[in-house]
């Protein structure tokens, strides 16, 4: 079975960052803002209307869009 993507996650649910998968620019560009192997993040909320997740890395929210988010693969380690 393979990781969950942090947009299969319920708000609340901690869970550690195991892989991020697409392309390189995108790699670098949520690496730039914190995502990387290994880092917590916390998913917190999606907004209304298919918006952006919410998601906590580093202590910082962060908005990003599901398509980006979806890129993120994590091990979760609280509920």
């Amino acid at each position: 079975m393979s990781a969950p993507k942090i947009t299969e996650l319920q708000p609340g649910t901690e869970a550690v960052l195991v892989a991020i998968e697409g392309d390189r620019q995108l790699v670098e560009r949520l690496g730039e803002i914190g995502f990387v192997q290994g880092e917590t993040i916390v998913f917190h909320r999606r907004l209304v209307f298919n918006g952006p997740l919410i998601l906590e890395v580093r202590g910082v929210p962060v908005a990003l869009r599901a398509e980006e988010a979806c890129c993120l693969q994590v091990r979760v380690t609280r509920t």
